[in-house]
Formats: structure tokens, sequence, C-alpha cells
């Protein structure tokens, strides 16, 4: 069998046709990221790669189904969108095999980048409530500040007064 004869058979067994043409799908995303100012998920890249430009629609039935699948799988569960792509599709849009990582190298990277993303988030919000703490603390502080003076105005008045009381009773 030519090679010809091999890539036939191996495009008709592809039911999810591209539309991205001729450009890669990598500048693709990247036209669309500097156009729109959007990050983009594997799930979203698929979605791209796949859109008719004439309806604006999924190339066909099989697309879409695809898509809701991935979709609700990210709604649902914990997964990554890449490892969502690598159990829907068996691979992940945008990966090229021996010029990036591995799967596995990916999917661990895709996990540490949402770690990192929610311990600063954590870290965020523990910034807010160290600010809101401290604005507290400082506000208490003057209180007290405020009521050690009225105690030693108090005190003064205290004073005066059992002096006078003495003055009266001489």
């Amino acid at each position: 069998m030519n090679l010809s004869e091999r890539n036939k058979q191996n495009r008709a067994k592809n039911d999810c046709h591209t539309t991205v043409g001729t450009k890669s799908l990598a500048r693709v995303v990247e036209e669309k990221k500097r156009k729109e100012d959007v990050k983009l998920s594997e799930i979203d890249m698929f979605e791209l790669s796949r859109k008719s430009k004439k309806s604006g629609g999924l190339v066909n039935d099989k697309a879409k189904e695809t898509l809701d699948k991935m979709r609700e799988l990210q709604a649902t569960t914990s997964m990554t969108s890449k490892e969502i792509c690598e159990h829907e599709l068996g691979y992940i849009p945008g990966h090229i095999r021996s010029r990036s990582a591995t799967k596995k190298q990916a999917a661990e990277v895709e996990r540490w980048r949402h770690e990192i993303e929610d311990s600063r988030k954590r870290a965020d919000e523990a910034e807010k409530r160290a600010a809101e703490v401290t604005q507290q603390f400082n506000a208490q502080q003057e209180l007290i500040k405020t009521l050690q003076q009225q105690q030693t105005e108090t005190r003064s008045l205290y004073d005066e007064l059992a002096n006078q009381l003495k003055d009266l009773r001489k």
C-alpha cells in the first residue's frame, strides 16, 4: 500500500474534520488571543478548529456530540481540559508529538497550574482578610487610647472633687 492510499484511509477514519485550513491551530489560536484577549482551553481549541465559517456552528453532529460530552465533563468533574480531551479524543489539541511534553507531563503541568492558581486566589483572600483584621486592630487601638484618655480625665476630675470635698470638710 502506498503512502497516498494509507493517508486516504487515515483521513476517512476522521469523522470530525477541522476547519482551520492551511493555518496551523497554534496560529489560529494566537490570532484569536490577540483579537479578543482571551485564554483558550484545549476544549475551546477543539471547538474553534471545528467551527464552520459559513454557519457558525460545528462541522457535523459528531463534533457537536463530542464537544457537548467534553463540556459536561468539565462542569461535573475536577478533570483538567487536557485530561478531558485525552479521555474523549485520545489526544490533546495543540499537542505535537515528539516536540512537546508527553501527555502525562502535560497533564501534570496543567494540574500544577491549577494548584498555583488556587494558591494565588487563597493568598489574595488571606491578604484581604489580613488587611481587614489590621484595620479592625487599628480601630480598637484608637478606641483604647480614647478610653485611656477618658479614664485619665475622669481620674483627674475625681481627684479634684475629692480635694474639694476635703476642703469643705475642714
